[in-house]
């Protein structure tokens, strides 16, 4: 994931906030520690009990130098695979519920469906 600003009204170029592979990111449910060079992908359980267990939301804590004023554009750029560990730690709960189902024989899952 790659974030960069550029000026609103004055556009001297882009500046890269951080640059962070998401993929190889360590992820966690809260409390971990990170330092500059070890970021972290923190998962928020949604505390409602009809929820079940599901992620909330994903925040990513990790270290950036800024030195930054005024008003900027922010651009978010985030590659295919990056999108897919985020897509994985928001959905895993529903993605072992149909692989389990898949790999049921299928007797067993006509009588779960």
């Amino acid at each position: 994931m790659r974030l960069t600003a550029t000026g609103w009204s004055r556009d001297c170029g882009t500046t890269e906030v951080f640059d962070v592979d998401l993929v190889g990111v360590r992820t966690g449910t809260g409390g971990e520690p990170f330092n500059k060079n070890d970021p972290v992908l923190i998962t928020e359980i949604s505390p409602h009990p009809s929820a079940r267990g599901k992620v909330r939301s994903v925040t990513l804590y990790c270290h950036a130098n800024l030195r930054l004023g005024g008003d900027y554009k922010m651009h978010v750029h985030l590659r295919k695979s990056e999108i897919a560990k985020l897509f994985y730690l928001t959905h895993k709960l529903e993605i072992h519920g149909l692989t389990d189902l898949l790999l049921m024989p299928e007797g067993e899952a006509d009588e779960a469906a």
